[in-house]
């Protein structure tokens, strides 16, 4: 007998590696997540609390779009402002953007072949 090789390794005591591998990973995850939540979390809680009250950098997009807008009233101008910090802060905006430009994209495409096409009078099934 001498070492085990290849497939001895996998079965060892009749079950696979592979499910002892699977029964053992999501409580070493849970252990480790557990550590590191008793390390960092009130540190972190803390830090969170202290910087509510003030903001973090951001001031070079208000000052240069402020630029560009300086046509506007002041008003106007902070309306815009506060709409684009929502707009960047909030994901939700994002993907309804993403979703307007790829409609677009479409109607454009759609567009221009039509454009391209011949003139010809088609009938419609509906």
């Amino acid at each position: 007998m001498g070492q085990p090789h290849g497939d001895e390794l996998a079965h060892q005591g009749g079950r696979p590696a592979s499910v002892l591998l699977l029964w053992t990973t999501a409580p070493a995850f849970i252990v480790l997540g557990a550590l590191l939540h008793k390390r960092y979390y009130a540190h972190g809680f803390t830090k969170a609390q202290e910087g509510a009250g003030r903001t973090t950098g951001g001031r070079g997009l208000d000052l240069t779009i402020g630029k560009l807008l300086s046509g506007l009233t002041a008003s106007k101008r902070e309306f815009i402002l506060k709409d684009l910090r929502i707009f960047f802060r909030d994901t939700q905006q994002w993907s309804q953007l993403i979703l307007l430009a790829v409609l677009l994209v479409v109607y454009l495409s759609t567009s221009s072949r039509c454009r391209s096409s011949p003139r010809k009078r088609r009938r419609f099934p509906w």
